[in-house]
């Protein structure tokens, strides 16, 4: 609408200067060059009947080769300012009057999710929405992305989430959950508007400040959102040296059935064979679900496939028996030298990874642009070079950045969401790690060969880049891969579109921050659907059993039709596993442990959701 305004204001002042100045040109002409002089008027509107194409009146013809030179170039600006005329007024009119406008009100519900405010973290969710065919609304604040929205499909309407009626017109009355997904100040705004609407819906914000927390708390929030520092652990857990813990913990479900996800140590009795060469299940008792190779994920295993040293290993069993198969890999000896690592960026996933790193006794050195008081390494002489880790809203320095935290308001020591307390403060009494740490290495940019070349990557294994700004982290990876060709290389993502860019730029692993973030959402607002390793590269996820109930597991294909596996079935109150797919019926009541990829899972609710 601004620019609009702007280009209409321009035209007519141009139209204006136009018009006056072949008014004085041509009155002079006619006097000097035709002998004739008028008044000025006389000249105005000769001007204003060429630049019209009506005609000319007496004053033609005109004698004099500069005249009709003249006269020639005011019916070409004449023309000129026409067209320029259409495409201010004409074309912007036609648009709205043929580009469908979103509606001012949606008849959705009830049980509907609505979302304030449209991000790359809410698209991600809504793709979960989608997915599970769950009924959603969106209210965007912006005319302009409402209508592309509108045209895209999206059910959204343009309005301000912050006022009540806005909401009211798309039910919210009736809503099951609402999701502020805006500033962080208008979160908190949404959130009390929605509570006058309907005093019982559920309303979950995402937060970018995490100190301010306690004020979505205080306006009437019942979960507070930001996936940061998960962002951060989980970066760590693709860290060969760094995965026993991750390793450890893996997935529960149940008191004796796990999913872990392992890796083959180059020196195990199993590396380098063929997978059905190795028996796992006639040997060790645990169904290996999938294995990632060179980044992809490959279920069910080949035959054929081999097992080499790095491969990526997700089993399910008894813990016991897992701990059997894990001493085959050597998936956590201790005997592993300590590696050197980068991290480069040092704001909120940069600290998480860094606690992560420091409690598996890691060598960190970490590169970021600004010191932490400690007296570091200085790389770089000039102005710090550019966005190196704290740039276009990096948490680090109190920008807006798309990434979060889980600040639930039953703080948790055991929560998968982390340490976090209800302030949000990252690190919690007796962490381990203190929160004023000097730990900045190197200050520099991490673009520069130069800074890289200071925090040692010549030398290191791994480089872990939590920067904030994803263009610097493609151009970082390009430059750190060219230094040293056997590094292994962690980043992180805020833009899904730039997750392929990273793997061509040479990234071993990239984690995206909306599908963490969308995941988290849908893990917070589905109370029968419980997403089990929403950080992790395949989806762990509980759903009811939906079509398949009265089926078996190997009737249906469901490995076959959705590529996903049903590794448990949880029926009144207890966990079954190890069952014969072929024999096996799924009631009606039960609720599945699946495993699969993003795409995997999504078709599996597709084929079989209710």
């Amino acid at each position: 609408m601004v620019l609009r305004a702007r280009r209409t204001a321009f035209y007519v002042g141009l139209v204006v200067a136009t018009t006056v100045l072949f008014t004085l040109v041509y009155n002079t002409g006619m006097a000097v060059w035709e002998g004739r002089p008028q008044p000025l008027y006389r000249s105005l509107e000769v001007v204003v009947q060429s630049f019209t194409t009506t005609g000319y009146g007496e004053d033609s013809p005109w004698q004099s080769p500069q005249m009709n030179a003249l006269v020639i170039t005011m019916q070409l600006a004449g023309i000129g300012l026409i067209l320029t005329g259409v495409d201010v007024f004409a074309v912007p009119w036609l648009r709205e009057a043929v580009t469908p406008s979103p509606p001012e009100s949606i008849d959705v519900g009830p049980g509907h999710v609505v979302i304030c405010a449209y991000t790359p973290r809410t698209e991600a969710f809504i793709s979960e929405l989608e997915a599970r065919g769950r009924a959603y609304a969106l209210v965007e604040p912006d005319a302009e992305t409402a209508r592309e929205l509108h045209d895209e499909g999206y059910r959204v309407v343009h309005g301000d989430p912050e006022s009540t009626a806005a909401l009211e017109n798309v039910r919210i009355e009736t809503a099951r959950t609402v999701v502020a997904d805006s500033t962080d100040d208008a979160n908190a705004s949404i959130v009390l508007a929605a509570r006058d609407a309907n005093p019982d819906v559920r309303a979950i914000t995402l937060v970018t400040d995490t100190d301010l927390a306690r004020y979505h708390r205080a306006a009437g929030a019942d979960e507070v959102l930001s996936p940061r520092q998960l962002l951060g652990r989980s970066l760590i857990g693709e860290i060969p040296t760094a995965v026993a813990t991750d390793v450890d913990d893996g997935v529960t479900l149940g008191e004796d059935f796990q999913l872990v996800e392992m890796a083959i140590a180059e020196d195990s009795t199993v590396s380098g064979r063929r997978f059905d060469e190795i028996h796992v299940r006639e040997r060790f008792g645990v169904n290996v679900i999938g294995v990632w190779t060179n980044g992809d994920f490959q279920t069910p295993v080949e035959p054929s496939a081999r097992l080499d040293a790095g491969t990526r290993v997700l089993v399910v069993g008894d813990p016991e028996r897992i701990e059997t198969f894990r001493e085959a890999t050597e998936a956590t000896v201790h005997t592993f030298p300590s590696q050197r690592i980068v991290l480069a960026g040092y704001g909120d996933s940069g600290r998480a990874a860094y606690e992560a790193l420091a409690r598996a006794g890691s060598h960190v050195t970490v590169l970021d642009l600004v010191e932490t008081g400690r007296s570091g390494r200085i790389a770089s002489t000039g102005d710090g070079g550019g966005p190196s880790s704290r740039d276009e809203g990096d948490e680090s320095v109190g920008g807006l950045d798309p990434e979060m935290d889980m600040l639930d308001s039953r703080p948790d020591v055991s929560s998968p969401w982390g340490n976090d307390g209800p302030t949000g403060e990252a690190d919690a009494p007796g962490s381990g790690v203190d929160e004023a740490a000097d730990v900045v290495d190197v200050v520099g940019d991490a673009r520069d060969p130069a800074v890289l070349d200071a925090a040692g990557i010549t030398e290191a294994s791994v480089l872990v880049l939590t920067i904030g700004n994803d263009t610097t982290t493609i151009f970082t990876t390009l430059i750190a891969r060219e230094l040293n060709p056997d590094l292994d290389i962690v980043a992180r993502a805020n833009d899904d579109a730039n997750v392929e860019k990273l793997y061509r730029a040479g990234a071993d692993y990239v984690q995206s921050l909306a599908t963490i973030s969308g995941r988290m959402l849908a893990s917070t607002v589905f109370e029968d659907e419980e997403v089990l390793a929403y950080d992790k590269r395949i989806n762990v996820v509980r759903l009811p059993a939906g079509s398949l109930a009265g089926s078996t597991i190997a009737g249906a294909d469901v490995r076959g039709q959705t590529g996903c596996t049903i590794v448990a079935v949880e029926r009144g109150g207890s966990t079954i596993h190890g069952f014969d797919p072929h024999t096996f019926e799924v009631g009606g009541e039960d609720e599945l442990v699946i495993v699969g990829t993003d795409d995997d899972v999504k078709r599996f609710e597709r084929e079989f959701g209710e």
